[in-house]
């Protein structure tokens, strides 16, 4: 059976919700179906695509029995236009344990770490889609084990990270693979801490994330040490072999705010990077500026009914 198919059924077969229950068991699941269309100016390049349409499907399914539940959650996308944009990929796959105000989760996982709605600065831990809604980048699950502890109002929350997902890279043909024009096809590659370029899939990474509700404001604070996707800018074109899209290790400290404030709204989120540079010596074939930055996203919301 092929992609398209078996996404289409999976999807159909889940659009409503159902839920079994079995004595302290409780099984349910639910899927998400939706036809996606793009276009662009045409830029008479017979190698590139100018238009989209494809299906979109989503399947979750859950499980509950105190004191363990599970979810797994898969996500797919077929264009009837270009073959090679048509893949499928794990958002959700973990087990949880929980026993009163602490929970431990191991597996593949999503987190959404952010206030405002166009700019994320701080939410940078998942992988993304580098084909999908250019707004808003589909996210990739990350394996993890996650820690979470009450605490107070709030939580407290510790992440190990053991392996480095890669992003999924846009299609030769997509007018979103902005390198196309020296290698449409470039291979990934890991900047590590001490500076070495290396492939390795296994990297030492973790996250630590407070977060807390008082007084009409929820702020949360976060440390990251991992190998960065969201921004991987820099490109080695070697003299005599493939290009090379590489991946720097960051440390990361971040903060996501909101306060109510009469019926309106104010957010911020912000994060510094440090972006840990690659081997630079004479001998060395890369070198490039220093990437460190501040980013700030400052928001405002307001809502009023008309009667």
């Amino acid at each position: 059976m092929s992609l398209r198919t078996s996404l289409a059924c999976l999807a159909i077969a889940c659009l409503v919700p159902h839920v079994a229950s079995a004595a302290s068991l409780i099984l349910s699941s639910r899927g998400q179906v939706a036809l996606e269309a793009r276009g662009f100016l045409p830029d008479d390049d017979a190698a590139t695509t100018d238009y989209g349409l494809g299906l979109f499907g989503r399947v979750e399914a859950r499980l509950k029995k105190r004191p363990w539940s599970a979810r797994m959650r898969v996500a797919g996308r077929v264009d009837t236009v270009d073959k090679q944009r048509s893949y499928a990929w794990i958002e959700e796959l973990w087990a949880e344990w929980k026993s009163g105000p602490v929970r431990l989760r191991v597996g593949a996982d999503i987190v959404n770490w952010t206030a405002t709605e166009a700019f994320h600065p701080a939410d940078v831990l998942n992988s993304r889609n580098l084909d999908s809604d250019f707004k808003n980048l589909d996210k990739v699950g990350e394996p993890m084990v996650r820690l979470a502890v009450d605490a107070g109002d709030g939580l407290l929350e510790l992440f190990a990270l053991p392996m480095v997902v890669r992003p999924l890279k846009p299609s030769p043909r997509s007018r979103f693979n902005f390198l196309r024009s020296l290698d449409p096809d470039p291979r990934v590659r890991i900047i590590e801490t001490n500076g070495t370029i290396s492939n390795h899939k296994l990297a030492p990474q973790g996250a630590l994330r407070w977060s807390q509700s008082f007084r009409g404001a929820d702020l949360s604070l976060q440390a990251i040490h991992h190998v960065d996707r969201g921004q991987p800018a820099i490109l080695f074109v070697p003299p005599a072999g493939p290009a090379t899209m590489l991946l720097q290790t960051v440390t990361h400290a971040g903060l996501t705010y909101t306060q109510t404030v009469r019926g309106a709204i104010l957010k911020l989120e912000g994060a510094y990077r440090h972006f840990w540079p690659a081997d630079t010596s004479p001998t060395a074939p890369l070198a490039f500026d220093d990437r460190d930055h501040l980013q700030l996203a400052p928001g405002f919301e307001y809502t009023r009914t008309i009667p």
